[in-house]
Parts: structure tokens; C-alpha cells; sequence
């Protein structure tokens, strides 16, 4: 199934908006007639955008216009019908290769009712849609929540993400999150072909804003608490000479922010569910951190005995345990809480000891082999994230790519998500703007790319996939038969749409410049406003200036007449140039010197018709 044709009123007053989707068929309708006509589309091909092997995306369609033409409006609006979420009045055609059915809530009249079959209502459980798009609209933000069911219609925009969040920190760690699950699915895949999966992530260190703070411990406590940490940081010295100064300048501050962490893990474990005791247990744990310090500063006296984080925490939860035992206070959450924190402390054991997962260190960051990490290394790094002790970004990846991740690894996350079910016949995915911030050469690529990844996304289920992208790049629409495009346009307040350009009516293989050349994408021409003010300015000045003053700012004037690029304006700008240096009267010493020359000319001539010679030069 496909949707293959959408008639529907936009918001403002008498803007329509009608879009052939590609099938055998062009259609039209006509709200005053309620009359839908129809013609066949004979430069369709069906499968047109399915490879050989997968054969899950059934269609690629393009809403292309410049900013505030309704493009997005027009993207909800699909959402909406949907969703069952009706806002105005619509014609939606699907087919399933064998019939049209109309779902309509408008008055339709055709010629020939066997291709048709009819329906008021769209039957929201045979559509699930993603909605992606990457801007950052302020005023989203004051809309009120989605009526959109968020199994079957999933918004993955980045709008609503910073909204779904209302933190940006959160938000990045969502983000990352779908990123790692993105590329410990695909990495090494047919995927990784068209564009880079990273192998490798960095670890960066934040640095601590504050001293360690207790919510729980005496003062004196955490004063020892504070040595300990700075005890531990040195102690990376310790570790073997083999390691570089770089490689133990970050393991010491690596230290340092893992036992800030611990310390601090286990203060909000005993305030949260030893509140109540504080007092009672304070002096207790003083004595604990007074002792464990004590054998900590021992070891550190023995040559090549390198502190360990794990067997603090050990002999702290050892201690404070005994102490809650012996006076028969609860354990049980406490116990929960310290099996966490110590599969924590684990993992940062095996940061350090694991041979080959840390490389090309430097003061605040090194490089992790992506292979080595395991989930829950993972999970314990975006953690630190929150904590901002630290994160995950990654390595060897352009804008253009991240970009690319970033999509993919959303839409990704959310396949996961939507909802299954027998009577599900059609998966629509929805970008608005999703090339936007991309250099010109990934949007030459994006379409290709973008088939590519969604094909291996969703190579698992058997429903078909429509996307929907929008789209003012002309890159983009050269990738697309112009009966899956329509155009849209504002004119005189009022929004046309259209399945084609005036005098270009062909977009797939289109030349690139000249789509640009087209008024719907550029009006006045491909030079920049700045430019041509300029070089407008400067014809002006040529034009209506005395020869004189050409002649006083020649220099400025060659060097503006040089700068441009396009030969046939600097050509004619040379030409203006050179006829106004001609007008410029002679001076009384150019026309002296000019008859000195001349007078030493007839010398030379008539010395030599005196001797006779003949000079073939003259």
C-alpha cells in the first residue's frame, strides 16, 4: 500500500494544497465541483526507488519550497489525518496496486467508479508514521502536547525532544544513547558503505566545579573523604613506566573524577535511605573514613602498590553494614543501592585495566576502541554525563555525517518503538528539512544515502515504507521524477502548489544550475545581493564619473574589476574602464615628453640616411 494522491485546505483562508504522490494516474480535484479527474501518468514506473534485494520502500515524494510556504504545515497535516486527528477538509487516494480507495469528508464525484472504492473515515490502524526534523522553532515550545498516539505516530523532531526533556543536557544523552544502539547495529554493515560509522569514540573529562559536598557526612568526613580523592589521583603515578605522560596525566584526573563519584554515589545513597539517622550514625562513619585513609596513605608508601577505588568502596559498604547490623537497623534498600554502585566501580576498574580499550590520550580526553566497550560501559558514561563529570563524543565523524547519524539513529530508535499489528499496511516516514545544515555534497548525496539506510532500518519488517521529505534544495529534487514533487509558492499572500516548474517540467537528472536558474529557486539572477550591489555601484561610478577621477582611483577600480568571477560582467566592466582612460585630455609634460621622443626619433632616422643604411624596421 501507498499513498498516492492528498487534497486538503491548508490553515489561512483559500490556500489548497493538491499532491500527486506517483501512480499510474495523475489526479485533481476540484472543491467547487467536488469533481476528482483523473489521467494516466505514462512516464511512471512502479518500484521505482527499491533495489534488487529489498523491496520495502514503495516511494519517495518532496514537498519543496522556500521557508514559510507551508511545507511543514503540510507535513502535519498528514500526520493528522493520520492519526484520525481531522482539522479540515481532504481527498486522500491510497492504492494497493490493485484499486484506488478514496478516504474523503468531502463531496467526491468521478467518471468511472470501477477504479474506486470509497471510504469517510481513514482507518488510523493501517498507518504508523516518524515525523524527523532537525530545526529549533522557539514557538514550539508553547504549543500544547500531542494528540498523536505515541505508538503509532511518533515525533522524533528535535523540537519536541528539547520539549519531552525541557533540559538540553538530557536531550544530548537521548540523542547519544540512539547513536551507540545505531552503530552497535550497523557498524560493518552495507550501511557503512555510503557513510562513515564511526569505529572509535572519544572520553572526555569534565573538570570538578566544586569540592566534594556532603549531604550526609560529618564536615570532618568529608574532609577526609576530599584527601582520599586527591590520594587516589596521585596514585596513577604508580601505575607501570610503560605508560606515556600524557596517558597518566588523564588516568590521574580520571581517578580523581571516579573517586569524586564514588564518594559522592555513596553519600546520596545513605542520605536517601539513612535520612532519619544521620546523627545517630555520623560519628561512625568518621571513625570509618579516619581508619580507611590511614591504610590507604600505608599502601601509598610501597613502591608500585597502586591504590584501588574498588576495595575503598569495599571496605566502606563492609563497615557501614556491620554498624546497621549490629544495631538491627533495615539494610535491605541499602544493600540494592551498594549492589549498583559496585557493578559501577567495576566498570571504571576495567577503564584502566582493560589493555588496548584507551589510546591517543590527551590532557582532557582519549580515544576508546568502540569494539571494547560493552553495554554497561556505555550506560555508565552517559551517567557520567548527568553527573558532569565526563561523556562520550565521537571521533572521526564530519558535520555532514553526524548529521546523518543523528537521523538515522532517531528513526532507528523509533522503528523500534512503533507499535505492530496485523492490520498495519503502511509505514510513512516524515523529514522536514532533513538535509538542512549539509553542505552541497551531502545534499547531492542525501537521497541515495537516505534510501540506503532506510532500507536496512526497516529490512526487518514487511510493511512498506513511504518517506515524505521537504525540502529547497534543488540537489535533492534532481533525484526525484517530478511526478512524486510538488512545488509550492506564496504569491501575493496566497499559497499555489504544482507538480512542476515553469519551463523545466522534468526534475530527475536535472542539471543543478539550471534548477538554480529557475525563478522558483532564485529570482534575480545566481549572483549574491552584496555582489551585485557592487558591482552595480561600480558600473555607476565608471558611467558618471569625470575621466579624471577614474584615472585618480584606477588602482581601486582594477582591483574590483579583477575580484569578479563571472567573464562576461568583467569583460564589459574592462571595457567601460579602458573608454574612459581614452577621454582623459593629455597634459602639457606627457605631450613635452611625447615630442622629445619624437625628436630623438628623426635624429636617429636621419643619421642613418646618412650613412646610408637601411633599417627594415622602419
Amino acid at each position: 500500500m501507498k499513498i498516492v494522491y492528498l487534497w486538503c485546505d491548508m490553515e489561512a483562508k483559500n490556500n489548497q494544497v493538491s499532491f500527486n504522490l506517483g501512480s499510474n494516474h495523475i489526479f485533481s480535484y476540484d472543491i467547487q465541483s467536488s469533481h476528482l479527474s483523473y489521467a494516466e501518468n505514462f512516464n511512471y514506473i512502479n518500484n521505482f526507488f527499491s533495489s534488487n534485494i529489498q523491496k520495502n520502500i514503495v516511494e519517495v515524494n518532496a514537498l519543496v519550497g522556500a521557508n514559510g510556504v507551508g511545507k511543514t504545515t503540510v507535513l502535519n497535516r498528514i500526520r493528522d489525518l493520520l492519526s484520525g486527528y481531522n482539522t479540515g477538509k481532504y481527498v486522500l487516494i491510497v492504492t494497493d496496486d490493485e484499486k484506488y480507495t478514496v478516504y474523503s469528508n468531502v463531496k467526491v464525484k468521478v467518471d468511472n467508479n470501477e477504479l474506486f472504492n470509497f471510504n469517510n473515515k481513514i482507518p488510523g490502524e493501517m498507518f504508523r508514521t516518524i515525523f524527523f526534523s532537525n530545526t529549533i522553532d522557539t514557538g514550539y515550545f508553547r504549543k500544547q502536547s500531542s494528540h498523536h498516539s505515541k505508538s503509532k505516530h511518533i515525533n522524533i523532531s528535535t523540537n519536541q525532544l528539547i520539549k519531552k526533556h525541557n533540559n538540553i543536557d538530557q536531550f544530548y544523552i537521548e540523542d547519544l544513547q540512539d547513536q551507540i544502539l545505531f552503530v552497535d547495529k550497523f557498524k560493518g554493515s552495507d550501511l557503512s558503505k555510503f557513510f562513515n560509522i564511526p569505529n572509535n569514540i572519544y572520553l572526555y573529562l569534565q573538570t570538578i566545579e566544586s569540592e566534594f559536598e556532603s549531604k550526609f557526612f560529618s564536615i570532618e568526613a568529608e574532609e577526609i573523604l576530599v584527601m582520599l580523592i586527591n590520594l587516589n589521583m596521585d596514585s596513577a603515578l604508580l601505575l607501570n613506566n610503560s605508560r606515556s605522560d600524557q596517558e597518566l596525566n588523564f588516568l590521574r584526573r580520571f581517578l580523581k573524577n571516579g573517586t569524586y563519584y564514588l564518594y559522592t554515589e555513596i553519600d546520596n545513597i545513605l542520605n536517601k535511605n539513612l535520612g532519619p539517622l544521620k546523627k545517630e550514625i555520623q560519628l561512625f562513619l568518621e571513625g570509618i573514613c579516619k581508619n580507611m585513609y590511614n591504610i590507604e596513605v600505608e599502601k601509598s608508601k610501597i613502591e608500585s602498590k597502586q591504590l584501588n577505588i574498588l576495595n575503598q568502596f569495599l571496605y566502606l559498604k563492609n563497615e557501614i553494614l556491620n554498624i546497621l547490623y549490629n544495631k538491627k537497623w533495615p539494610l535491605n534498600l541499602l544493600e540494592e543501592d551498594f549492589k549498583i554502585l559496585e557493578k559501577e566501580i567495576h566498570i571504571l576498574d576495567r577503564f584502566i585495566l582493560t589493555e588496548g580499550l584507551l589510546f591517543n590520550f590527551l590532557y582532557e580526553r582519549t580515544t576508546i576502541n568502540f569494539d571494547l566497550l560493552n553495554a554497561d560501559m556505555k550506560g555508565f558514561l552517559i551517567k557520567w554525563r548527568e553527573k558532569k563529570l565526563g561523556g562520550l563524543i565521537w571521533t572521526e565523524l564530519s558535520s555532514g555525517e553526524y548529521g546523518i547519524l543523528n537521523m538515522f539513529s532517531r528513526i532507528y530508535s523509533a522503528s523500534k518503538l512503533l507499535s505492530k499489528d496485523s492490520k498495519q499496511k503502511l509505514n510513512l516516514l516524515l523529514l522536514d528539512e532533513g538535509e538542512l545544515y549539509f553542505h552541497p555534497q551531502w545534499q547531492k548525496h542525501f537521497i541515495k544515502i537516505l534510501i540506503k539506510g532506510i532500507e536496512e532500518i526497516f529490512s526487518q519488517d514487511n510493511v512498506p515504507v513511504q518517506i515524505i521529505v521537504s525540502t529547497h534544495s534543488p540537489f535533492i529534487i534532481s533525484d526525484l521524477p517530478n511526478d512524486r514533487v510538488l512545488f509550492l509558492k506564496k504569491i501575493e499572500g496566497s499559497i499555489q502548489s504544482t507538480n512542476s516548474l515553469e519551463d523545466n517540467h522534468l526534475t530527475f537528472g536535472a542539471n543543478i544550475h539550471q534548477l538554480y536558474s529557475n525563478v522558483f529557486f532564485l529570482q534575480d539572477g545566481l549572483i549574491g545581493e552584496f555582489a551585485k550591489d557592487k558591482i552595480n555601484s561600480l558600473i555607476h561610478n565608471l558611467l558618471n564619473s569625470h575621466p579624471t577621477d577614474t584615472l585618480k582611483n584606477a588602482d581601486t577600480i582594477r582591483k574590483s574589476i579583477h575580484m569578479i568571477a563571472e567573464p562576461l560582467i568583467k569583460n564589459k566592466l574592462i571595457d567601460i574602464y579602458e573608454e574612459q582612460l581614452k577621454l582623459i585630455p593629455p597634459s602639457r609634460i606627457d605631450i613635452e615628453t611625447e615630442l622629445l621622443n619624437l625628436k630623438l626619433k628623426i635624429h636617429n632616422l636621419e643619421k642613418i640616411l646618412e650613412k646610408g643604411e637601411k633599417n627594415d624596421t622602419y
